[in-house]
């Protein structure tokens, strides 16, 4: 939907009491036309740790483009990104709030679920994107990864917007400068690696964006480096797991390797042991090994490599394995 512009009359007046009239009825005009949009839009402000707020007059959208957005209308993916292009990196904060809040209701009409994840992940850039930066931001992702009645697509989304909100290098987005608030989205993400935790999956690719996050917030040379031990031991619980999927494991297995993590040599091992080991796994044990084994390892993966000489993509792992340990 396009926002058009107002035609312009031209009214020859002759009589104070005609301008006064006159300007009587333009208020009027334009108090209805803000209740009309109201209606349209529906969308109660948010406070700053996330819930609702009391509706305000201050707290009604007024960006042309924002109310088109959040139109109750029935419009496609497309003209609401078209709309959410015309978005400025100064919203007033009433707009901000209006798109924060969005994210947690029922998705909008026209929309597949598909479609709706696609604009929701594009209105999380944008709201990272307001300069200055968004106080309510991090309590509203927080409120979002925490809501589980949420689709899990939408709170995966929502933490990875967390992570990039801490610091991401890049100068057109904006981010998170209060301490207790970096702390409090780096401990969320640090209980999904704790077995004890109601969020832990170990199935979830929400496991591999905590690893990720986690290797990078635990290098001393990070804005907001983490001084917590806690994160290698579990990573090597994580890779060691069987019940962790794949996936996962292999990623744990890529950090320790960056990490130099000797304590998940026993682990690498044992998962090219294991008759049944999962060709992903397996490369990631054998890329493991080459960059952090012994003088056993070499052995161990001469042997292996004989035993496995039909197994075309573990050779050529192999053989760089068996190169890198020759060099060390």
């Amino acid at each position: 939907m396009r926002l058009s512009g107002s035609n312009l009359f031209l009214i020859n007046l002759k009589t104070k009491s005609t301008i006064l009239t006159l300007s009587v009825l333009a208020l009027i005009g334009v108090g209805i036309g803000m209740l009309w949009w109201n209606g349209r839009t529906g969308i109660p402000p948010v406070s700053a740790d996330g819930h609702l707020a009391c509706p305000s007059p201050l707290s009604t959208p007024i960006s042309p483009a924002v109310l088109t957005l959040l139109s109750k209308e029935s419009l496609s993916l497309n003209e609401r990104l078209d709309a959410l292009r015309l978005v400025r990196r100064d919203l007033p904060d009433s707009d901000r709030k209006a798109l924060l809040h969005s994210l947690s209701v029922e998705k909008a009409l026209g929309l597949s679920n598909d479609d709706w994840f696609t604009l929701a992940n594009d209105i999380m850039k944008a709201l990272r994107s307001q300069q200055p930066a968004m106080a309510e931001l991090t309590p509203g992702l927080l409120s979002l990864w925490n809501n589980h009645q949420l689709d899990p697509t939408l709170r995966d989304y929502a933490l990875q917007h967390l992570r990039e909100w801490i610091y991401d290098q890049d100068t057109r987005t904006a981010h998170e400068t209060d301490p207790m608030r970096i702390k409090e989205i780096q401990q969320t993400f640090l209980q999904l690696l704790d077995p004890t935790h109601s969020d832990y999956d170990p199935s979830s690719t929400t496991l591999g964006t905590a690893l990720l996050a986690l290797h990078e917030w635990h290098h001393s040379t990070h804005p907001h480096a983490m001084s917590s031990d806690q994160f290698e031991p579990r990573l090597v619980t994580i890779l060691a797991d069987p019940v962790v999927h794949r996936g996962n494991r292999s990623t744990a297995l890529q950090i320790a390797s960056q990490r130099q993590l000797t304590a998940a040599l026993p682990a690498a091992r044992t998962i090219l042991q294991e008759a049944n080991a999962d060709m992903i796994l397996r490369l990631a044990a054998i890329n493991f090994l080459g960059s952090n084994g012994t003088a056993e390892d070499k052995k161990f993966l001469l042997t292996y490599q004989q035993q496995n000489s039909r197994e075309t993509l573990l050779q050529s792992s192999l053989s760089k394995a068996l190169q890198s340990l020759s060099a060390h």
